[in-house]
């Protein structure tokens, strides 16, 4: 078998698709997650037809997905990992001409389809506690431009839980041989410009719960059924 061009980056496609623009497209925009094992619904108390709650398990953090509507589909492409150079992410010009055995595989998947708009710019509340000031300082000023002010306003000393809020957020993350590859990234604040990596403790292990919640409730039981505008991902409209 050889790797699929139809999901390769080409020269003249955008860097990063506006997920906000393809929203306002089509509000019932899906992406879909590998799962290793097969997806089980349950019943739960109000007689809806729910994800089992083992299905999004271990890091949510940078949770790789794929965008459908285009080429990306799941029964010819979703078993396919990208591995060394090809997981890298696009540079907006390079392209691969041939592919090496060695940049990708092939696993067991299984779909789970999430529905984008519930994710995008979604809240969700957590806490931190921090042993110095300084600490609370650090950790705001990753988006707040007087967080030492802020800091010494809402101190309250150590051992003391500090309330925030993150925001979740659907991105384009095209790789070198997947354009349609999408993360799910969990940003500290709505106004940071970086995403959470992979926190550690007790407060990452609370926002990770957190979060598998709105993907469950995310989940989309049907099947994608539309075509994303070229004009979204394609800056020449000529073909190469």
């Amino acid at each position: 078998m050889e790797y699929p061009k139809e999901i390769l980056p080409r020269k003249n496609y955008i860097k990063n698709i506006d997920v906000d623009k393809l929203l306002a497209n089509i509000p019932k925009a899906q992406i879909v997650r590998r799962a290793d094992k097969p997806v089980v619904y349950v019943t739960n108390s109000l007689g809806d037809k729910v994800l089992a709650e083992d299905t999004f398990t271990g890091n949510v953090f940078d949770y790789s997905t794929n965008l459908l509507g285009a080429y990306f589909h799941v029964e010819e492409h979703l078993g396919l990992r990208q591995l060394g150079e090809g997981k890298a992410d696009w540079n907006g010009e390079t392209t691969f001409e041939s592919i090496k055995d060695e940049l990708w595989g092939e696993v067991k998947a299984y779909p789970v389809r999430l529905y984008i708009n519930p994710l995008q710019h979604k809240s969700v509340p957590y806490k931190r506690t921090f042993e110095k000031a300084e600490l609370l300082k650090g950790f705001i000023s990753q988006w707040d431009m007087k967080a030492s002010e802020t800091a010494s306003k809402i101190w309250k000393g150590k051992n003391n839980d500090y309330d925030f809020e993150a925001e979740l957020r659907v991105e384009h993350h095209p790789t070198n041989l997947n354009y349609w590859h999408m993360a799910i990234d969990i940003y500290p604040d709505k106004a940071a410009k970086e995403y959470f990596k992979s926190p550690k403790g007790a407060w990452g292990n609370k926002l990770t719960s957190y979060v598998i919640i709105i993907l469950r409730d995310s989940v989309a039981q049907e099947e994608a059924d539309y075509q994303i505008p070229e004009e979204l991902y394609i800056s020449n409209q000529e073909n190469e």
